[in-house]
């Protein structure tokens, strides 16, 4: 049942060309969000990618920790130390965007990361 559920994603996932993560190191970002039919709401972000691979977004006490395994995003949001969510969707970097979502919950993300800062990523 499983399997079944996650084909899709992984057929967009191969037809997206997932794209490279940038290096590790903090970023300035902006990450917009639209909810079914709305309109985006954006905002500043402050995102890290650390040199496993790994990206971790905050907005203000709500954190996004995403990992890229096998051309498949995993998703877990986090509101302080409790974790309020978890999604697997596919994703595609244009540049330093990357495009992902969260299909049960009818959300779409764009996330735009800006200059990385000098300090490397712990």
């Amino acid at each position: 049942m499983i399997a079944s559920a996650l084909a899709p994603l992984l057929v967009a996932a191969a037809a997206a060309g997932a794209g490279a993560l940038p290096p590790a190191g903090r970023y300035e970002a902006r990450l917009c969000v639209a909810a079914s039919a709305q309109p985006p709401n954006c905002g500043p972000v402050e995102a890290q990618v650390d040199a496993e691979g790994g990206l971790v977004v905050r907005v203000h006490d709500f954190a996004y920790h995403l990992a890229f395994q096998q051309g498949l995003l995993i998703g877990v949001t986090t509101h302080g130390s409790m974790q309020v969510a978890e999604f697997v969707s596919s994703y595609r970097w244009i540049g330093q965007t990357l495009m992902f979502g969260d299909r049960p919950r009818g959300l779409n993300y764009e996330l735009q990361l800006g200059t990385s800062s000098a300090e490397p990523a712990r």
